[in-house]
């Protein structure tokens, strides 16, 4: 069968070592310079060098994951210490603007973590390893009229057209 992504392809081409004995590829420089970004690059990139599905064209979208769950960590890191409402020199009360930082920031880890399968819905998704998927064949009936093709195993009945 024809591997149906991108991904499956180039697995299909260059079989690499066993996922324990691979290494995690080096960051971009703007994630190694963000401490947030470096640990979760080491984090969510050992989980799916373990799971068998990082490869070198995933490391753009590990980049993205990574630098968007640092941003989502200091904005929440804000709120926390000034809160979702905040006194304006005025005196009038308004919403925090780290408070939009933080539901952008933790919608796109959301959406890179569902393109990279690291959620429950992505993976359900996800094709089954090859050793798992197993075809359907059609059952025939018993007997040596029936090994092969199900066709063989039909019988004309009387009174039917034969």
């Amino acid at each position: 069968s024809k591997a149906s992504t991108i991904l499956e392809r180039e697995r299909a081409k260059e079989p690499g070592p066993p996922s324990g004995k691979r290494r995690l590829p080096s960051p971009p420089d703007h994630v190694r310079e963000n401490k947030e970004a470096l640990a979760e690059w080491k984090r969510a990139g050992r989980i799916l060098l373990d799971a068998g599905i990082l490869d070198k064209a995933d490391t753009s979208v590990l980049a993205a994951l990574c630098i968007a769950y640092a941003r989502w960590v200091d904005a929440e890191n804000h709120l926390r210490e000034f809160g979702t409402i905040i006194k304006t020199r005025f005196g009038s009360l308004v919403g925090s603007p780290y408070l939009p930082i933080a539901n952008r920031a933790m919608e796109q880890v959301m959406k890179l973590s569902g393109e990279l399968g690291m959620t429950p819905a992505s993976r359900s998704r996800m094709p089954q390893a090859k050793a798992e998927r197993r075809p359907r064949r059609a059952q025939s009936a018993p007997g040596p009229e029936g090994e092969g093709d199900p066709r063989l195993s039909l019988r004309v009945v009387e009174g039917g057209r034969g």
